[in-house]
Parts: structure tokens; C-alpha cells; sequence
């Protein structure tokens, strides 16, 4: 019986530790979010920027974030 417990106690600490360590439970989401929002911000910002003629077409290029999700 006392095995019994203390085998629980350890793979009970043992899994938590795991699972921290691990990131088991996150939500990916909220990164890809908050990569999207500023992915079309600075988008629009190198546009602008392009648009009153501050960076060349060649610039605003080499500058433009794209965004890559894979599903």
C-alpha cells in the first residue's frame, strides 16, 4: 500500500514538472494573433511610407513582412 502511494506522489510531481516544462497546455492562437496584427500593421506602415515616395518600390519590398502559417 505504501508503494502504492508514494508511487503516485512521485509520478504526480514528476508530471507536473514534465508538462511545465513542456508547454502542455498552451494556446498557440494567441501568438499567431498577435503575429498577424503586427505582420498587417507594418505591412501598412511600409506602405505608407511608400506611398509619399520615403523608401523606393525595391525597399518597400525587402521590407514587407509576410507572414508564413502552416496548418
Amino acid at each position: 500500500m505504501d508503494t502504492q502511494i508514494w508511487y503516485a506522489i512521485f509520478s504526480t510531481i514528476v508530471g507536473g514538472i514534465y508538462g511545465a516544462f513542456s508547454h502542455l497546455g498552451e494556446d498557440d492562437s494567441l501568438e499567431r494573433k498577435n503575429i498577424a496584427k503586427f505582420s498587417q500593421m507594418w505591412s501598412e506602415f511600409i506602405l505608407s511610407l511608400r506611398m509619399e515616395d520615403l523608401i523606393s518600390h525595391k525597399w518597400g519590398l525587402c521590407l514587407k513582412f509576410f507572414m508564413l502559417l502552416s496548418e
